[in-house]
């Protein structure tokens, strides 16, 4: 492959691209002089290159790019590409690779430790690029400039290959709404002319490890994300006032009890109307007036569909939504399977009668469930969606004895069925999602007494077990068995929804959960100070109203009074979510407040301009925001942020964090 190599020099630990400069010269880092643009039924097509000793132009089939690298200082370098899209081409993703020369490395993983690189390790979802070696007696490190959702490194023979995902950044590698079906794993991605993408890279040498920055995951200095998003499908008044108050008997918010009487912010999704008069809908005025004393408590009140029964008339979309203006949601949460007006059917779609873009713009929604969930329950108690690993069916088959215990004790024999329905989910073929769904779906029908599902729950399920009995089901259930299935592996959390980037519309935002039916277990203080020590993120996918005898465990009950009240367990997990977001330890948000925040650090770039000097620049004259830096370093360090200097904490063994709102962050970093 055309290539740009950095070589080092033995004597003095200089940075050079000048092969015959003199001196013992050897090569630290090859970048890769063209970007790959691969797709399915897209032969691979010949590119026009032209290069010097430092730049690399190349013209492929609807796209050119270049490659530089150039010096910085004598022990700096930076490498750059940039792809620009000519005229609409499709393609399922777009890579850099380049190759470091290490005998060893350090790399940051998804938990923000570093760990010594051995075979291939898998970053994304707000993990930076970065990586630490030794070579000849000097220390060498590669710092990437921004976030990019997936990067991967593999050591082999001694080397480090590493493989930027460019494209992640606007759209998910193998997910789309495009398609007969909602979901769709396989679509390529149609860019649109003038569509860029780019992405730097710096590497340093230095005689001592040099203290590393990288931007931080959350504002302040909190240790992780907890999130919930909450679907109204078993909601009334009563229950969502026990939920709010701890109880539907006394609905008052002096009781420090419930997410209004703890102020514990978090993602209610509520229908706009429902059949019934009286029913849980912005329709009901006594409804109404439960989600506005939610509103006023922190709570985000954001639309679940259009309707909880029906399929609205175009005509009728604008009066359905117009009493959510009163709570100024930014989230939105599909109902459902077949309505038409679900974003993840043709809401997505600008130029469809159904498309929702319009409305969620009056209403200044940006963040849209992408309908997509790790799995369907925690598995190996990890809420962390960054652990990936976790999420195969390995993880599921060591908790399918346990969860069976504990379902039969409490006379709940439908929760081993869905215990099962999960274990399926992570194992079953790739090619048989759609008959999973469908036969989901059916077997709800039948523990709704509904006799008339079973012969299509039997048929789809038939049509599964048919499908592992071949080679290729056979291979895929193997396969998921031991890892994670291939569409959760590069699955980002929270990314930009590729329509409306590509059509330069109001940008959304998708963001893929975890679902959770058993609050008991899964936010339980052990299982969250996990998540707190992998410095980890959650957002949940939840049914909080639900008392479904396919859980394992519930929110709320009845109070034998004729009333609702939140289960003691789950008042226990949610008032030890209110003492770890009370020290700082955990942020506990909204979707809407993690949206923002995220979205405006993608924007965030690093930069470095000498030894121990950095930049971070938020990209635009927004608001500043509560940046959160990362200083990776074996020794303490001495911080100044804009002239001033900074405390920090250790968020483990060589990472501490510190933070500065600031617009532009001028850093100087010193090990002491």
């Amino acid at each position: 492959m055309t290539c740009i190599s950095v070589y080092l020099s033995r004597q003095n630990g200089q940075l050079t691209l000048d092969q015959n400069s003199g001196g013992d010269l050897i090569p630290v880092l090859s970048v890769a002089g063209t970007l790959d643009v691969i797709g399915k039924g897209r032969p691979e097509q010949p590119l026009h290159v032209e290069k010097d000793h430092h730049r690399v132009g190349f013209q492929g089939e609807g796209f050119r790019g270049t490659v530089t690298v150039e010096p910085l200082t004598p022990t700096c370098m930076k490498a750059s590409c940039t792809w620009i899209c000519e005229h609409s081409l499709t393609a399922d993703e777009i890579r850099w690779r380049c190759l470091g020369h290490f005998p060893t490395a350090d790399t940051l993983d998804n938990h923000y430790r570093l760990r010594e690189l051995d075979g291939e390790q898998l970053n994304g979802a707000l993990t930076p690029v970065l990586l630490r070696s030794e070579l000849a007696g000097h220390h060498l490190s590669v710092v990437g400039s921004r976030w990019l959702p997936v990067h991967a490194f593999q050591k082999k023979a001694g080397e480090v290959d590493m493989t930027f995902w460019l494209d992640h950044g606007l759209a998910h590698p193998r997910f789309s709404f495009e398609g007969p079906q909602y979901r769709n794993w396989n679509n390529a991605y149609q860019w649109s002319a003038t569509a860029q993408l780019d992405f730097d890279l710096f590497i340093q040498s230095s005689p001592q490890p040099r203290p590393l920055l990288i931007p931080g995951r959350f504002p302040k200095r909190h240790r992780a994300v907890f999130s919930i998003t909450d679907h109204a499908d078993h909601d009334s008044c009563e229950r969502v006032d026990a939920l709010w108050y701890g109880s539907s008997r006394t609905p008052n918010a002096s009781r420090k009890s419930g997410f209004v009487g703890l102020s514990l912010p978090f993602t209610k999704s509520v229908f706009t109307a429902t059949p019934e008069a009286d029913g849980p809908g912005l329709h009901n005025p006594k409804f109404t007036e439960v989600c506005r004393a939610g509103h006023e408590s922190g709570i985000e009140i954001c639309p679940h569909g259009i309707h909880s029964a029906v399929q609205p008339k175009v005509s009728e979309i604008e009066s359905l939504l117009r009493p959510f203006e009163k709570f100024q949601p930014k989230t939105w949460i599909d109902h459902g399977n077949r309505f038409l007006s679900n974003y993840g059917r043709r809401g997505w779609d600008p130029n469809d009668e159904y498309s929702l873009h319009p409305w969620l713009d009056r209403l200044g929604i940006r963040y849209v469930w992408g309908r997509v969930d790790f799995g369907h329950a925690l598995p190996q108690e990890q809420l962390n969606q960054l652990n990936v690993s976790q999420f195969s069916g390995r993880s599921y088959l060591r908790d399918l004895p346990s969860n069976t215990r504990r379902a039969l004790k409490a006379k709940r024999p439908w929760a081993v069925l869905h215990g099962m329905s999960v274990l399926a989910y992570q194992l079953i073929p790739e090619k048989t999602m759609l008959q999973f769904f469908l036969a989901q779906r059916r077997i709800q029908r039948v523990m709704q007494a509904d006799v008339t599902a079973i012969p299509g729950a039997m048929w789809q399920s038939g049509r599964i077990t048919a499908a592992l009995l071949l080679p290729p089901g056979v291979n895929d259930l193997w396969h998921h068995l031991k890892g994670a299935r291939e569409e959760i592996l590069r699955m980002p959390i929270f990314f930009p929804e590729h329509y409306s980037v590509q059509q330069q519309r109001t940008p959304r935002w998708l963001f893929n959960t975890l679902a959770i039916h058993d609050v008991e277990k899964a936010y339980s203080g052990a299982v969250i100070d996990r998540l707190i020590d992998d410095y980890g993120i959650h957002l949940s996918h939840t049914y909080l109203t639900s008392i479904s005898r396919a859980h394992l465990s519930h929110a709320i009950e009845p109070d034998g009074n004729g009333h609702w009240r939140i289960t003691p367990q789950f008042d226990e997990n949610l008032q030890g979510l209110a003492e770890r977001r009370n020290t700082g330890r955990l942020w506990v948000a909204a979707m809407a407040e993690i949206g923002d925040f995220w979205s405006a650090l993608r924007r965030v770039k690093l930069s470095i301009h000498g030894e121990d000097q950095w930049t971070f620049d938020s990209g635009s004259g927004d608001s500043p925001i509560d940046l959160q830096i990362g200083i990776v370093s074996d020794r303490p360090t001495t911080c100044l942020i804009n002239g001033q200097p900074v405390k920090s904490e250790a968020l483990n063994d060589r990472v501490a964090l510190t933070s500065a709102e600031q617009p532009s962050h001028q850093i100087v970093v010193h090990a002491q």
